[in-house]
C-alpha cells in the first residue's frame, strides 16, 4: 500500500497484513527504531517487524508496517529528517489505517520499537492524532541525553571495557552531549566536540572527523534535546510496555521506572519486564549489540503473546 504524509506530501510505502476472517478488527501501525529502517525493521539478518506482523495478524489484528522516508519504496530524504518528521509519518499511517474497511476505527494503535516507541509516546502525549492505545517495545522514557549516556556506558561494559575506561568515556560523552544540546551553531559545536575528544584523538582521521560531524546533524541535535517525561505525564490512553533485562541500548530499570512514575493515575497500563531479553527481544547472554546477529531467535513469542492478548482486552 501507499499513503501520504499531508504535512510535506511525502509518499510512504508499506504492507498491510489482514486476518483471514470477515468483519472488522483492531489494528496497529508498527513504527521502527532509529537509523534508516525498512518496513520489516531488517537488522543484523533479522526481520522483527515481519515476525510481529505475522504473529498479530494470525491473532485477528490488522498490521501496517512501512519503509521509513528515504528507505525502500518510500520517498523523502532520511538524513535531513527529524523525529518530528517521523512522527508525522506515523500519524499519516494511523489516519490511513483508520479508514480501511477491515479496521475497527475505535481500536487503532501504534506499536513502536525503541525510537518508534518514543514517537508513540510523543504522539499520545500531544494528542497529535486520534490514537486509541500504544504499545512500547524498549521505548526511551527518560531525557534522551541521559539515555545516550547510559547506553554508551552499558554498551562499553558489555564489550569488555574496564571501569576506568568506562568512567573516562562517560566524562567525555557527557561533555559531547552537553555540546550537542547547546545553542552553539553546528560549526561551533563541531569544533567544541573536536576539543572534547582531543585527549583521546589528538589528530583524528578523516573517518573519525566524519563520525564527529554526525553528532551535529540537525536531526541528531533535535533528537538529543527531547525529554519524553512531560509527554508521558499527559497520556490518557491505554499503554502496554515491554522491556528486557539485558537491553544495553534502552536499559530497563530507569526507563520502566520513569514510565511507572510518570504515567497519570487512572491510565490503563500493562508494564512488563522480561528476564534475559536484549534490545531486540532475543534471549541473550550479554545483551551486546554484537550478539544480535549471532542469535537465531528474532523476537520472543512471550512478548508477542502478551501484546496480542492485551490489544484484545481493549474495548
Amino acid at each position: 500500500v501507499q499513503f501520504k504524509n499531508k504535512f510535506d506530501e511525502t509518499r510512504l510505502a508499506g504492507t498491510i497484513s489482514k486476518p483471514k476472517g470477515r468483519g472488522v478488527f483492531p489494528a496497529v501501525v508498527l513504527v521502527t527504531g532509529s537509523g534508516p529502517q525498512d518496513r520489516d525493521e531488517t537488522i543484523e539478518g533479522h526481520k522483527p517487524f515481519k515476525v510481529i506482523a505475522d504473529y498479530l495478524t494470525k491473532r485477528d489484528i490488522v498490521v501496517l508496517r512501512y519503509d521509513e522516508r528515504g528507505v525502500g519504496q518510500s520517498d523523502g530524504n532520511y538524513t535531513l529528517a527529524t523525529i518530528g518528521d517521523f512522527s508525522k509519518d506515523a500519524m499519516a499511517a494511523v489516519e490511513f489505517l483508520r479508514k480501511r474497511k477491515e479496521v475497527d476505527a475505535s481500536r487503532v494503535g501504534i506499536v513502536g520499537h525503541s525510537e518508534g516507541g518514543l514517537i508513540a509516546l510523543l504522539i499520545a502525549g500531544q494528542s497529535s492524532v486520534k490514537v486509541d492505545f500504544i504499545g512500547l517495545l524498549a521505548a526511551p522514557t527518560i531525557p534522551i541525553d541521559s539515555l545516550m549516556l547510559l547506553q554508551a556506558y552499558e554498551i562499553g561494559r558489555a564489550s569488555g571495557m574496564s571501569r576506568a575506561e568506562l568512567n573516562r568515556a562517560k566524562v567525555i560523552n557527557r561533555r559531547n552531549f552537553t555540546t550537542v544540546k547547546s545553542n552553539l551553531n553546528d560549526q561551533q559545536a563541531y569544533e567544541q566536540i573536536l576539543d572534547n575528544m582531543s585527549s583521546i584523538f589528538p589528530e583524528p582521521s578523516q573517518h573519525q572527523r566524519n563520525e564527529f560531524k554526525m553528532l551535529v546533524l540537525p536531526s541528531y541535535r533535535y533528537f538529543m534535546r527531547i525529554d519524553p517525561v512531560p509527554f508521558i505525564q499527559k497520556i490518557r490512553i491505554p499503554v502496554f510496555a515491554a522491556f528486557g533485562t539485558r537491553d544495553v541500548q534502552v536499559p530497563f530499570a530507569p526507563n520502566s521506572e520513569s514510565l511507572t512514575d510518570n504515567l497519570p493515575e487512572g491510565t490503563a497500563k500493562e508494564l512488563k519486564v522480561y528476564t534475559g531479553l536484549n534490545h531486540l527481544f532475543q534471549h541473550a547472554q550479554s545483551g551486546s549489540v554484537n550478539e544480535y546477529a549471532e542469535l537465531e531467535e528474532t523476537f520472543d513469542t512471550d512478548v508477542l503473546e502478551d501484546l496480542g492478548r492485551w490489544i484484545h482486552t481493549l474495548n
